[in-house]
């Protein structure tokens, strides 16, 4: 029953993404160079009522993954100030090791976290860089 579920939830990112980007108004989204990886969970959280999403992108063939954390940022507060509160107040599940690779990147008024235990530095500055955003019609939303 486990592995029938997980399977129905690997086969529908395109719904996780949408759902998502509801919470969130728009969520950046790896481009097509981040071949393999497809987005398995999706995690709604809040601070001080400010949405906050976590989106876990995991490539099966290599055994790996990595996850987004987006949220919109708190007002005269610097990316690590922000990042340190979203993972302090436990808006999403999510922990940072000494170890992990950890990018923050600030978008179109929305804070991005990197986060994977196996990525280099370079290659996530890189995948960083080619998020691509995915706006919510109003449409989309009904």
């Amino acid at each position: 029953m486990v592995v029938f579920f997980c399977a129905l939830t690997l086969a529908d990112g395109p719904a996780l993404q949408m759902e998502a980007a509801r919470h969130l108004g728009g969520v950046y989204t790896p481009d097509v160079t981040a071949k393999g990886y497809v987005l398995t969970s999706v995690e709604k959280g809040a601070d001080d009522g400010r949405p906050v999403v976590r989106m876990t992108y995991v490539n099966r063939a290599r055994a790996d993954s990595f996850d987004l954390v987006e949220y919109v940022p708190m007002p005269g507060k610097s990316l690590q100030d922000g990042w340190s509160r979203v993972v302090g107040v436990k808006a999403v599940s999510v922990n940072s090791m000494p170890s992990d690779t950890l990018v923050l990147s600030r978008k179109k008024g929305v804070d991005v976290a990197f986060l994977s235990g196996t990525f280099s530095p370079g290659t996530a500055n890189r995948l960083v860089a080619r998020l691509v955003w995915h706006k919510v019609t109003p449409a989309a939303q009904t």
